[in-house]
């Protein structure tokens, strides 16, 4: 924190701090609607019921979204080949984990994620 404080001003009023702000702001409703204890780094279903409320209504990875919104602006304002490969890399990997996430989703619920998926965007609410 440091060497942020030391690297110029703390907050930027400009379009690259709405999206890091959209991107917390979408992290934290995820964490709140799934509750305490059910999220992971490995993709696996810790929770005996299928979290259907707050923003699980409308996208099914909120977390992921969040986190790629809020690291877009680091490639994009100061773009660089390494920052690209870093952030496809998150992409891919994060894909990965949402088709194997609902693999496990899938077979532990069945029908419910089934009519749940039909609901639902994957992550990015309209489009995919």
């Amino acid at each position: 924190m440091a060497l942020l404080l030391s690297r110029g001003p703390v907050i930027f009023i400009n379009l690259w701090m709405v999206f890091q702000l959209l991107g917390i702001g979408i992290m934290l409703w995820g964490a709140a609607s799934m509750g305490n204890g059910n999220y992971n780094i490995q993709p696996e279903v810790k929770s005996d019921f299928l979290v259907e409320r707050g923003i699980y209504k409308w996208i099914r990875n909120p977390m992921y979204l969040g986190i790629l919104l809020f690291y877009i602006p680091t490639v994009i304002s100061q773009p660089q080949l390494i920052k690209w490969g870093l952030y496809i890399s998150l992409i891919i990997i994060l894909l990965l984990k949402i088709y194997r996430e609902e693999h496990f989703l899938s077979q532990k619920f069945g029908e419910q994620f089934g009519n749940y998926k039909k609901r639902t965007s994957r992550l990015i609410p309209g489009i995919f």
